[in-house]
């Protein structure tokens, strides 16, 4: 062989490279629809390709995507939570559009019940991906705190101080756990256990946290009127009215009080 000359290329090194060309030319989703076909099975594609279309803000062929991997993997984890997420997403975006429309028209009786029907059906969903989520980490105290504030929404309060009294666990989520752990008892009628969460609650603030300051002495002050110790809830008023007199109705609170 004369020096220089390129090695013969054979049939299969054309035939590569023609392909090679081929998957050049394709655009990321045409890629990733032919990961899906070469195997169903595989479910990086899936998540992949979902995310190309949520990030245009394409959601329902994002949910048709994660709908074929979950039928391929029925138990994936992962697409089990991207199609969660999808599916929350496009109920938020539909009841934005109907809040609208109700905000706009409130004789719209229509819309009106089908904004409660959404409502309904986020919080339904909410509570179950929690709860699936919560049992799959359970060291995760940010999807207790999640669970938690869902199931209050949804009226159930025992169970919901049964996960902000996990999420309190974590020091981030600490004060916020108590306070709405003590809205739950509230809600439930319980106020001596409202006053001690609230007062657990204090105890563990920054000093310079002044939202949380003002929330818990407001609702010491609220759960002490309930329970007709006025002496003490006019002291938490005061605590507040010192801090900011234009918080809630403090200032009315005192004026009644007095």
């Amino acid at each position: 062989e004369m020096a220089g000359e390129k090695p013969k290329q054979t049939a299969e090194d054309v035939a590569a490279h023609l392909e090679q060309m081929k998957l050049e030319k394709m655009s990321p989703e045409e890629r990733l629809l032919k990961e899906i076909q070469k195997d169903p099975k595989q479910v990086w594609p899936y998540i992949d390709l979902a995310d190309i279309f949520r990030k245009r803000s394409q959601y329902e062929h994002a949910e048709k995507i994660l709908a074929a991997g979950l039928k391929a993997a029925p138990k994936d984890a992962v697409l089990l939570q991207n199609y969660a997420e999808v599916q929350m997403t496009r109920l938020k975006r539909a009841l934005e559009t109907l809040t609208k429309r109700v905000d706009d028209d409130p004789t719209d009786v229509t819309s009106k019940s089908k904004l409660e029907q959404l409502n309904r059906m986020l919080l339904d969903y909410e509570i179950k991906e929690y709860r699936r989520r919560s049992i799959l980490s359970p060291e995760d105290h940010n999807l207790h705190y999640q669970l938690g504030m869902a199931l209050a929404r949804d009226g159930k309060h025992g169970e919901a101080i049964g996960e902000f009294q996990i999420a309190k666990g974590s020091p981030n989520l600490k004060v916020q756990s108590m306070l709405q752990a003590g809205l739950s008892f509230e809600a439930d009628g319980r106020g001596k256990l409202a006053e001690r969460t609230y007062q657990e609650a204090l105890k563990a603030i920054e000093p310079e946290d002044t939202t949380n300051f003002n929330a818990l002495h407001y609702q010491l002050g609220r759960v002490n009127e309930t329970l007709g110790n006025m002496e003490a809830a006019e002291e938490h008023y005061n605590e507040v009215a010192a801090n900011d007199y234009t918080y809630r109705d403090v200032a009315q609170r005192l004026k009644n009080l007095n």
